[in-house]
């Protein structure tokens, strides 16, 4: 097909590289990333990949300032790169419940 594009060029597989850089850099942040399925293991080399591909997450985020993922995509592997931690509370274990508020009659 003359003037057809890879599917790698597409505008929806840049937003799937959007969900899953921010999936993996916070999974990485987290220390909670299980890189089982690859055959190496080594979560390192998603760790090294991932700064590779910020150009892309903001040439997206910039066509799409109000997607609030791939500004956190941005994130995520700004923190890695630079060896932060995560900017967000980990979701699992706070041991923490949230009170209930009481009901105003």
């Amino acid at each position: 097909m003359a003037g057809a594009h890879c599917w790698a060029c597409r505008p929806e597989a840049d937003a799937g590289l959007v969900r899953l850089a921010l999936d993996w850099a916070t999974n990485l942040l987290w220390e909670e990333l299980r890189f089982t399925w690859w055959y190496d293991g080594d979560p390192q080399v998603i760790a090294a990949w991932l700064p590779t591909q910020r150009a892309r997450i903001a040439t997206f985020a910039t066509r799409h300032p109000r997607c609030k993922t791939a500004a956190d995509a941005l994130i995520a592997v700004d923190r890695l790169r630079a060896g932060h931690h995560s900017p967000w509370l980990y979701p699992y274990g706070m041991g923490e419940l949230l009170r209930l508020a009481p009901w105003a009659d």
